[in-house]
Protein backbone atom coordinates (compact mmCIF):
# COMPACT_ATOMS: atom_id res chain seq x y z
CA UNK A 1 0.00 0.00 0.00
CA UNK A 2 2.93 2.34 0.63
CA UNK A 3 3.78 2.82 -3.08
CA UNK A 4 0.14 3.67 -3.78
CA UNK A 5 0.13 6.31 -1.05
CA UNK A 6 3.32 7.79 -2.50
CA UNK A 7 1.67 7.92 -5.96
CA UNK A 8 -1.41 9.56 -4.43
CA UNK A 9 0.71 12.26 -2.79
CA UNK A 10 2.50 12.86 -6.09
CA UNK A 11 -0.78 13.23 -7.98
CA UNK A 12 -2.17 15.62 -5.37
CA UNK A 13 0.89 17.84 -5.88
CA UNK A 14 0.26 17.67 -9.64
CA UNK A 15 -3.36 18.64 -9.03
CA UNK A 16 -2.22 21.65 -7.05
CA UNK A 17 0.11 22.71 -9.89
CA UNK A 18 -2.62 22.24 -12.48
CA UNK A 19 -4.91 24.45 -10.40
CA UNK A 20 -2.38 27.27 -10.48
CA UNK A 21 -2.12 27.21 -14.25
CA UNK A 22 -5.90 26.81 -14.62
CA UNK A 23 -5.75 23.89 -17.02
CA UNK A 24 -9.13 22.09 -16.78
CA UNK A 25 -8.13 19.22 -19.09
CA UNK A 26 -5.00 18.47 -17.08
CA UNK A 27 -6.99 18.76 -13.83
CA UNK A 28 -9.56 16.26 -15.12
CA UNK A 29 -6.84 13.73 -16.05
CA UNK A 30 -5.18 14.07 -12.66
CA UNK A 31 -8.49 13.59 -10.85
CA UNK A 32 -9.11 10.38 -12.81
CA UNK A 33 -5.68 9.08 -11.77
CA UNK A 34 -6.33 10.07 -8.13
CA UNK A 35 -9.65 8.20 -8.15
CA UNK A 36 -7.97 5.12 -9.62
CA UNK A 37 -5.26 5.17 -6.95
CA UNK A 38 -7.86 5.64 -4.19
CA UNK A 39 -9.84 2.68 -5.55
CA UNK A 40 -6.69 0.54 -5.55
CA UNK A 41 -5.93 1.50 -1.94
CA UNK A 42 -9.48 0.76 -0.88
CA UNK A 43 -9.53 -2.59 -2.70
CA UNK A 44 -6.24 -3.68 -1.16
CA UNK A 45 -7.70 -3.09 2.28
CA UNK A 46 -10.85 -5.15 1.65
CA UNK A 47 -10.68 -8.51 3.34
CA UNK A 48 -11.66 -11.58 1.41
CA UNK A 49 -14.56 -13.57 2.81
CA UNK A 50 -13.65 -16.45 5.08
CA UNK A 51 -15.54 -18.89 2.88
CA UNK A 52 -14.44 -19.39 -0.72
CA UNK A 53 -16.27 -17.59 -3.47
CA UNK A 54 -18.47 -20.02 -5.34
CA UNK A 55 -18.71 -19.68 -9.08
CA UNK A 56 -19.64 -21.65 -12.15
CA UNK A 57 -18.73 -21.29 -15.83
CA UNK A 58 -22.14 -20.98 -17.44
CA UNK A 59 -21.06 -20.39 -21.02
CA UNK A 60 -18.05 -20.14 -23.32
CA UNK A 61 -18.25 -17.65 -26.17
CA UNK A 62 -15.92 -16.48 -28.94
CA UNK A 63 -15.08 -12.77 -28.62
CA UNK A 64 -12.86 -10.31 -30.42
CA UNK A 65 -10.77 -8.01 -28.28
CA UNK A 66 -8.54 -5.05 -28.93
CA UNK A 67 -5.15 -5.73 -27.32
CA UNK A 68 -3.42 -3.36 -24.93
CA UNK A 69 -0.02 -2.51 -26.39
CA UNK A 70 1.51 -0.90 -23.34
CA UNK A 71 2.54 -2.28 -19.97
CA UNK A 72 1.66 0.79 -17.89
CA UNK A 73 -1.60 1.57 -19.64
CA UNK A 74 -3.02 3.65 -16.77
CA UNK A 75 -0.22 6.22 -16.98
CA UNK A 76 -0.68 9.27 -19.15
CA UNK A 77 -3.41 9.39 -21.77
CA UNK A 78 -2.90 5.93 -23.30
CA UNK A 79 -6.40 4.69 -22.44
CA UNK A 80 -8.02 7.84 -23.81
CA UNK A 81 -6.19 7.40 -27.13
CA UNK A 82 -6.98 3.68 -27.02
CA UNK A 83 -10.70 4.45 -26.61
CA UNK A 84 -10.68 6.89 -29.55
CA UNK A 85 -8.91 4.34 -31.78
CA UNK A 86 -11.27 1.55 -30.63
CA UNK A 87 -14.29 3.69 -31.50
CA UNK A 88 -12.89 4.57 -34.93
CA UNK A 89 -12.13 0.91 -35.69
CA UNK A 90 -15.56 -0.25 -34.56
CA UNK A 91 -17.16 2.47 -36.69
CA UNK A 92 -15.07 1.50 -39.73
CA UNK A 93 -16.02 -2.16 -39.25
CA UNK A 94 -19.73 -1.29 -38.88
CA UNK A 95 -19.73 -2.75 -35.36
CA UNK A 96 -20.00 0.36 -33.17
CA UNK A 97 -23.76 0.18 -32.64
CA UNK A 98 -23.53 -3.52 -31.84
CA UNK A 99 -20.69 -2.85 -29.38
CA UNK A 100 -22.60 -0.04 -27.67
CA UNK A 101 -25.80 -2.08 -27.43
CA UNK A 102 -23.96 -5.01 -25.85
CA UNK A 103 -22.17 -2.87 -23.28
CA UNK A 104 -25.31 -0.89 -22.39
CA UNK A 105 -26.72 -4.12 -20.96
CA UNK A 106 -23.67 -4.72 -18.76
CA UNK A 107 -22.28 -2.33 -16.17
CA UNK A 108 -18.49 -2.54 -16.30
CA UNK A 109 -17.26 -2.88 -12.70
CA UNK A 110 -13.57 -3.80 -13.01
CA UNK A 111 -11.17 -5.40 -15.42
CA UNK A 112 -8.18 -5.13 -17.67
CA UNK A 113 -9.80 -5.58 -21.10
CA UNK A 114 -10.94 -2.32 -22.67
CA UNK A 115 -12.32 -3.34 -26.05
CA UNK A 116 -14.22 -6.54 -26.76
CA UNK A 117 -17.37 -7.86 -28.35
CA UNK A 118 -18.97 -11.30 -28.84
CA UNK A 119 -18.32 -12.61 -32.35
CA UNK A 120 -21.88 -13.93 -32.67
CA UNK A 121 -23.25 -10.38 -32.49
CA UNK A 122 -21.22 -9.17 -35.49
CA UNK A 123 -21.38 -9.80 -39.20
CA UNK A 124 -18.61 -11.85 -40.80
CA UNK A 125 -17.47 -8.69 -42.59
CA UNK A 126 -17.14 -6.78 -39.29
CA UNK A 127 -15.16 -9.63 -37.74
CA UNK A 128 -12.84 -9.75 -40.74
CA UNK A 129 -12.24 -6.00 -40.70
CA UNK A 130 -11.49 -5.91 -36.96
CA UNK A 131 -9.07 -8.84 -37.27
CA UNK A 132 -7.27 -6.96 -40.05
CA UNK A 133 -7.01 -3.94 -37.71
CA UNK A 134 -5.22 -6.00 -35.07
CA UNK A 135 -8.08 -7.22 -32.91
CA UNK A 136 -7.61 -10.76 -31.60
CA UNK A 137 -9.82 -13.77 -31.15
CA UNK A 138 -10.46 -15.02 -27.62
CA UNK A 139 -12.60 -17.65 -25.98
CA UNK A 140 -14.44 -16.10 -23.06
CA UNK A 141 -15.67 -18.03 -20.05
CA UNK A 142 -18.84 -16.44 -18.72
CA UNK A 143 -18.67 -16.97 -14.97
CA UNK A 144 -21.63 -16.71 -12.62
CA UNK A 145 -21.07 -16.15 -8.92
CA UNK A 146 -23.46 -18.43 -7.10
CA UNK A 147 -23.54 -16.49 -3.85
CA UNK A 148 -26.29 -14.10 -2.80
CA UNK A 149 -25.38 -10.75 -1.28
CA UNK A 150 -21.78 -11.03 -2.42
CA UNK A 151 -19.71 -7.89 -1.95
CA UNK A 152 -18.53 -6.23 -5.15
CA UNK A 153 -15.03 -5.62 -3.81
CA UNK A 154 -14.64 -9.26 -2.78
CA UNK A 155 -15.64 -10.44 -6.27
CA UNK A 156 -13.35 -7.86 -7.83
CA UNK A 157 -10.35 -9.02 -5.78
CA UNK A 158 -11.19 -12.65 -6.55
CA UNK A 159 -11.11 -11.90 -10.30
CA UNK A 160 -7.84 -9.97 -10.03
CA UNK A 161 -6.19 -12.87 -8.21
CA UNK A 162 -7.56 -15.67 -10.37
CA UNK A 163 -7.95 -14.37 -13.92
CA UNK A 164 -5.18 -12.92 -16.07
CA UNK A 165 -7.57 -11.07 -18.40
CA UNK A 166 -11.12 -10.33 -17.31
CA UNK A 167 -13.99 -7.91 -17.07
CA UNK A 168 -16.28 -8.03 -14.06
CA UNK A 169 -19.76 -6.86 -15.05
CA UNK A 170 -23.07 -6.38 -13.34
CA UNK A 171 -25.97 -7.34 -15.56
CA UNK A 172 -28.40 -4.45 -15.57
CA UNK A 173 -31.46 -6.66 -16.01
CA UNK A 174 -30.74 -9.05 -13.13
CA UNK A 175 -28.27 -6.98 -11.01
CA UNK A 176 -26.04 -10.05 -10.74
CA UNK A 177 -22.28 -10.15 -11.14
CA UNK A 178 -20.70 -12.03 -14.01
CA UNK A 179 -17.03 -12.29 -14.91
CA UNK A 180 -15.82 -12.55 -18.47
CA UNK A 181 -12.53 -14.43 -18.38
CA UNK A 182 -10.61 -14.06 -21.63
CA UNK A 183 -8.59 -17.09 -22.76
CA UNK A 184 -6.16 -15.96 -25.39
CA UNK A 185 -2.55 -15.42 -26.04
CA UNK A 186 -1.52 -12.57 -23.79
CA UNK A 187 -2.83 -9.27 -25.18
CA UNK A 188 -0.98 -7.03 -22.76
CA UNK A 189 2.74 -6.32 -22.88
Amino acid sequence: MQPAIYELKKEILELERAGYIKNPEQTRKILIRIRTICDEIEESSVEMPEHPIEYKIINKLPFLLKPILRKDYFKGDYLEKFAVERTMQLKEADALITHNNFWKEHEDVKGNVFGSLPVEMMTANSVSKLLQMGWREANVNVIDFKMKNIKEKAVSRFCEKNFEQFILVKEKATRTYLALEYETKKTHL
